[in-house]
């Protein structure tokens, strides 16, 4: 289940909660990276519109596999999951 923020021990970079906790939303539409090198900032963001954002991480209600800040899903911005939340 959840648990409240900052209950937990922090990441090995002293950050709190980024991961197992759940997934959270980011303000990117979904879209294809660049492959081009060498990366910038611009490639990070993906594109400028869509129809889907992403959310990020990993939630506590899925495999141990997915509990990392790569990994990147998309959906419906008015789409709601248990394991789905977002940091303000």
């Amino acid at each position: 289940m959840t648990h409240p923020v900052g209950t937990a021990l922090g990441n090995a970079l002293g950050l709190f909660d980024m991961s197992g906790n759940v997934f959270e939303w980011v303000w990117d539409w979904d879209g294809t990276y660049t492959t081009a090198t060498p990366y910038t900032d611009a490639d990070s963001k993906g594109p400028v519109a869509g129809t889907v954002r992403v959310f990020r991480g990993g939630g506590w209600l899925n495999a141990a596999a997915t509990l990392q800040g790569s990994l990147r899903n998309s959906s419906n911005p008015w789409d709601t999951f248990s394991n789905l939340g977002f940091r303000p």
